[in-house]
């Protein structure tokens, strides 16, 4: 199969994301909550620990019972707030993620979609798209369980079941079409992701803002990868379809 090799795939990537940073913007989204959720934690676990602290302060011995009891407290005020963030936290990332797929798509198309139009275009897609990302979290795990080798095999055959999602199946048949349809570019899909995991441990030593870039760069250029190696695989096979059939007198 023809196409773009895995070095030139990221590059294209890259300029997508720079003529394109809605997609960036897309991708802040699950930030922005993560960030929301720590400081609302500490505001809540500060004054949690600083009440009982004056309590334990003034009270002399007390101040080990005391300090449990404000533990359990602190728990039971943050463990609501954790549960309510991470399903936040995961709807706006599988929409994002659609909204993603469909910017690329547009941009492949030299055509361009609004962020808004983007995140209300991949609403419809939560569903199909959550329940495939459990199941192939699910296949992958279950293949580093049994060796590092299944493990990479399944992560590589099923990489492109989101694209194939939003962009054709619209359900979870997108994990057996993936399968099918990276036959022949596995060693390109390896390449993109040996490269992407480099350029995370390059930026993630970078202090403070290495955890920043991994989220505004590394998750976006492997979703825009990925819709690019989906694209061309499709477009090849069609190709293939054309070329394979007779023509009439």
């Amino acid at each position: 199969m023809e196409g773009l090799g895995a070095v030139d795939t990221l590059k294209k990537s890259f300029n997508i994301l720079m003529d394109d940073p809605g997609i960036i913007i897309l991708y802040a989204l699950p930030a922005i909550i993560g960030l929301i959720m720590t400081f609302h934690m500490l505001s809540v676990s500060g004054w949690t620990t600083m009440g009982t602290g004056l309590m334990g302060g003034a009270g002399g011995q007390m101040g080990t019972p005391m300090q449990a009891a404000s533990d359990f407290a602190t728990i039971t005020a943050i463990l609501p707030l954790i549960i309510i963030y991470s399903i936040l936290s995961l709807i706006v990332s599988v929409i994002v993620m659609a909204g993603a797929i469909l910017k690329v798509d547009a941009f492949e198309g030299n055509g361009h979609l609004e962020l808004t139009d983007a995140i209300s275009k991949g609403i419809p897609f939560f569903v199909p798209l959550l329940i495939s990302n459990i199941l192939v979290a699910l296949a992958i795990g279950f293949g580093f369980f049994l060796l590092l080798v299944p493990g990479i095999y399944f992560a590589i055959k099923l990489s492109l079941y989101g694209p194939v999602c939003v962009l054709e199946t619209g359900d979870i048949g997108c994990i057996r079409r993936s399968w099918n349809l990276t036959q022949g570019i596995t060693w390109k899909i390896l390449g993109v992701m040996v490269l992407l995991m480099i350029l995370t441990l390059a930026v993630s030593i970078i202090p403070v803002v290495g955890s920043i870039l991994s989220i505004l760069l590394v998750n976006p250029l492997y979703i825009v990868s990925m819709t690019l190696i989906y694209l061309e695989a499709k477009r090849s096979e069609q190709g293939a379809v054309v070329d394979n059939t007779p023509i009439e007198a």
